[in-house]
């Protein structure tokens, strides 16, 4: 296949073979969300991903983010980049995202090997990602909320790490909560430490975090400009009012390893689309070359627009799996899967991948 394109497009799509694409996530109500990944599978997206999620804001920005403590989907579609922005901007205008609790969507490049420019305005955004055990999604988001108003979506996904040494089947897994937070740029350091200084800890497999560049981002600000400046301004008072730790509240110095992981930036998060019954094989493969675990997000897959919130009997089965590793590793995973979907065509893998700027695990004890 293909390296610099995501395996559906190559196969379902007629295209230039060095076109780049996109993805489009939105998160909003479950019918919502339906409608707008309708929407976009009918102007130019290639197909869609949906799980199940929930929303939590302070009630005091409620009118601010598109998401609240009620349930939530949230859909992943692979748009051409060269179309998504203006995709983007017709959702926005057609469900109102920015008014009465719409949603929010946004755009992140896959496959781009540039580095980000120096010069980016302050306004531009992040997505942070956590990955915690089940029931510590709160948690995380009270953490970061003690300093910074922010809104979050946490979903509900399977953990794996070194699977191929059991002796049981892949499907004995632990559950994780996948934690998402958009924030600005100017922002994302300082609430990425804050999140992985509070869960850092000695005990094994507490889990990850990492975060990426967002290209562009709707629903995340009303329309009244008052409002947004007086967001604005509690932000700055947060960040000039937190407190330090005293040296006895900090957690132990990072080791030299885990100081060395954190230091490597710009490592890939390498992205499969799996029918169900088949993820354990691929998590398998990648841990031959080094992969030292992976995410599981459960889902349906369409390819077409489907007939309804309620028709969805047409839509296939599908498991996302994350794996983040350095380039090196990444470019392994990515060979060896691209391998074994090329001889097993019937179970319909689907690969990319995506830059990250940051990535920390929370253990730094032995795992």
């Amino acid at each position: 296949m293909d390296m610099d394109r995501p395996a559906n497009i190559q196969n379902d799509r007629n295209q230039s073979t060095h076109e780049l694409y996109s993805l489009l996530i939105m998160i909003s109500t479950p019918k919502k969300v339906e409608e707008m990944a309708n929407y976009a599978l009918a102007n130019g997206a290639v197909g869609a991903f949906f799980s199940y999620a929930r929303g939590t804001l302070p009630n005091h920005i409620l009118s601010i983010l598109g998401l609240a403590n009620v349930k939530r989907e949230i859909a992943v579609l692979a748009v051409p980049s060269s179309m998504a922005s203006s995709l983007l901007d017709n959702i926005n205008r057609q469900f109102n995202l920015a008014e009465k609790l719409g949603g929010i969507a946004y755009l992140i490049s896959l496959e781009k090997t540039s580095t980000e420019s120096d010069d980016e305005p302050e306004d531009t955004y992040s997505m942070i990602a956590t990955i915690v055990n089940e029931g510590e999604g709160e948690d995380v988001v009270e953490q970061v909320r003690s300093s910074y108003p922010i809104g979050a979506s946490i979903l509900h996904a399977l953990g794996s790490v070194n699977h191929s040494k059991k002796t049981f089947n892949f499907e004995i897994v632990p559950s994780k909560e996948i934690v998402l937070i958009i924030t600005r740029k100017n922002l994302c350091e300082a609430i990425y430490r804050k999140i992985h200084d509070s869960l850092r800890t000695e005990l094994p497999g507490r889990g990850v975090i990492f975060s990426t560049n967002i290209d562009k981002v709707a629903g995340i600000f009303e329309k009244n400009r008052e409002t947004e400046k007086v967001i604005t301004e509690n932000y700055n008072k947060l960040m000039n009012s937190e407190s330090c730790a005293t040296s006895s509240d900090l957690p132990p110095a990072p080791t030299a390893n885990e100081t060395a992981e954190q230091d490597k930036t710009h490592q890939i998060a390498v992205l499969a689309l799996v029918d169900r019954g088949h993820t354990g094989d691929v998590v398998r493969l990648a841990e031959t070359v080094g992969n030292r675990g992976a995410t599981i997000m459960r889902g349906r897959f369409t390819e077409r627009e489907s007939r309804g919130f309620l028709s969805q009997t047409g839509d296939i089965g599908k498991e996302a799996v994350i794996m983040v590793a350095t380039k090196e590793t990444a470019l392994a995973i990515l060979r060896q899967l691209r391998q074994y979907a090329a001889t097993h065509a019937d179970e319909h893998i689907l690969l990319t991948w995506m830059r990250i700027h940051s990535f920390s695990r929370f253990s730094y004890g032995n795992e």
